[in-house]
């Protein structure tokens, strides 16, 4: 198909007609990051945190020391000196003021370095665990959710 160029008097081939772009406007701070977790995140800094390694049979690894970046219910953000690969199993232990859960199973989802440290992603685990035992974590992490955010 041709079409008249009404300057020229002459006939071009049509060009054709390309979608519009769409433009983005924000209108309000976001930040986007790699995160999935869907919760409400506090601050995990009062938190005393050691991560172990699960390797298959049960057999625990060694333990490492961690610091708290950010916590949810499904999952916490954490700064440790070791690094992890993405899928890897481990046993997380967090400890505040008030309250203790000992080997939480959770899995790596990324871990990035970050200066000298490594920040990981973390989601909890629990869908091995019995009712009433993923119950009774589920309970102690909106108490440990709950006094993170009465001190935030």
């Amino acid at each position: 198909m041709r079409r008249r160029d009404t300057q020229h008097d002459s006939l071009q081939p049509a060009q054709p007609v390309r979608p519009a772009r769409r433009q983005c406007v924000v209108t309000a701070r976001i930040i986007v990051t790699n995160d999935r977790r869907f919760q409400q995140r506090y601050s995990a800094a009062p938190l005393k945190l050691t991560l172990r390694r699960q390797y298959w049979f049960g057999v625990k690894g060694r333990e490492y020391p961690a610091i708290g970046h950010n916590f949810s219910r499904s999952g916490i953000a954490i700064f440790s000196s070791q690094r992890f690969k993405s899928g890897a199993k481990v046993l997380v232990s967090l400890e505040s003021h008030d309250h203790r859960l000992a080997a939480i199973p959770a899995d790596i989802l990324r871990c990035e370095p970050t200066g000298r440290d490594y920040l990981c992603g973390l989601h909890f685990r629990f869908d091995h665990l019995p009712d009433h035992a993923r119950i009774a974590v589920d309970t102690v992490l909106q108490r440990l959710q709950s006094s993170l955010m009465a001190a935030a």
